[in-house]
């Protein structure tokens, strides 16, 4: 509500503006009480709702409402900032563990399948190669067995085509030959021997990749966990958040209405005022309060209210006094009349 301001009115007898002090007959050309009856009654109305509690008892309860309120939302957005804040960090740090343990996850699965695929193509070239050797070895065996006869005929006595000095030659080609074919075997069996530990090494790595595949996929999910936590947590404190805002517009707009009704008050009991007076302004200032200049100003309406009720008064008093004035002088005359009658 906006206060209203004075506004010039005529000053004639009849005019509600007339000084409330004057005794002439002319200032009470019209009944008294529609100058001021409709004045006095919305004045004790409007002060009548507005005193049923002490005033200046309201407004400090009400600002330390306000205070307490300010107090307690402060409280709150810190702790919510400083929750944010620990909800970022973790979700930061969450975010950065996941996609290491991602990456170490990838790369050690990428090294294990390569290593794993490089010896066994390793592994299976050697021992291709070693089948190749041993299949060779054995045709030649076979091929040096056949020629064993042959060899014996040739070593034989009275054998025409003897290339042989002794047997000696002989023997120690075939030593030769077994020496061959034991190198041959150690060979192979020293293949298969690491084949089979290289085949265990890759499979212990890929098992312990697993676990730390599992490891990692467990912490991931106490973590997903807690987030679910942070956020449900997040959300109760914007609901109180919410909730602590709306109390405080609330008591925001009932002091608003307060100071409004005070200063509506204060207008009326100006507007009453005859020409060349003015009530005081209330308005805050670097020296005054809101209290203060409110409880001023609710002083100054009751103190016009008496005035007003003092005016009335004494104005009854005056219809009653000069009411018995005229039965008076009508008694008079009526006495005047009756002796000049006789």
């Amino acid at each position: 509500m906006a206060m209203a301001a004075p506004s010039s009115q005529p000053t004639g007898p009849n005019s509600p503006q007339t000084f409330l002090t004057e005794t002439q007959d002319e200032a009470f050309g019209a009944p008294f009480e529609d100058l001021f009856s409709e004045d006095v009654g919305e004045l004790e109305a409007l002060v009548a709702g507005v005193t049923q509690t002490t005033q200046s008892t309201l407004l400090l309860k009400k600002r330390k409402e306000m205070r307490e309120v300010d107090d307690a939302l402060d409280f709150m957005k810190e702790e919510f900032r400083k929750r944010m804040d620990a909800v970022t960090e973790r979700q930061i740090e969450f975010e950065k563990r996941k996609k290491e343990m991602k990456e170490s996850v990838l790369k050690t699965e990428q090294k294990a399948r390569e290593g794993y695929m490089d010896k066994e193509k390793e592994q299976r070239s050697a021992l291709n190669e070693f089948v190749i050797d041993s299949k060779k070895l054995e045709e030649r065996l076979h091929l040096l067995l056949r020629y064993q006869s042959y060899l014996e005929s040739v070593i034989a006595p009275g054998s025409n085509d003897n290339d042989f000095e002794d047997i000696g030659e002989v023997l120690s080609r075939y030593q030769t030959l077994l020496t061959a074919n034991r190198d041959l075997q150690n060979h192979q069996s020293r293949g298969e021997s690491d084949f089979d530990t290289e085949r265990n090494n890759n499979a212990q790595m890929l098992e312990r990749a697993q676990n730390d595949i599992l490891v990692n996929n467990s912490i991931i999910h106490e973590r997903q966990k807690a987030n679910e936590t942070l956020k449900k947590e997040t959300s109760t404190l914007s609901s109180e958040n919410e909730n602590a805002a709306n109390l405080q517009r609330s008591m925001k707009t009932e002091h608003g209405q307060v100071v409004m009704s005070i200063k509506n008050l204060h207008s009326r009991c100006a507007m009453s005022l005859p020409p060349g007076k003015s009530a005081p302004q209330i308005e805050a200032d670097e020296k005054n309060s809101e209290l203060a200049y409110l409880t001023e100003g609710l002083e100054y309406v009751g103190s016009r209210v008496n005035d007003l009720r003092a005016i009335a008064d004494g104005y009854q008093k005056y219809k009653r006094k000069k009411a018995e004035d005229l039965a008076e002088k009508a008694a008079d005359k009526a006495a005047e009349a009756e002796l000049a009658e006789m």
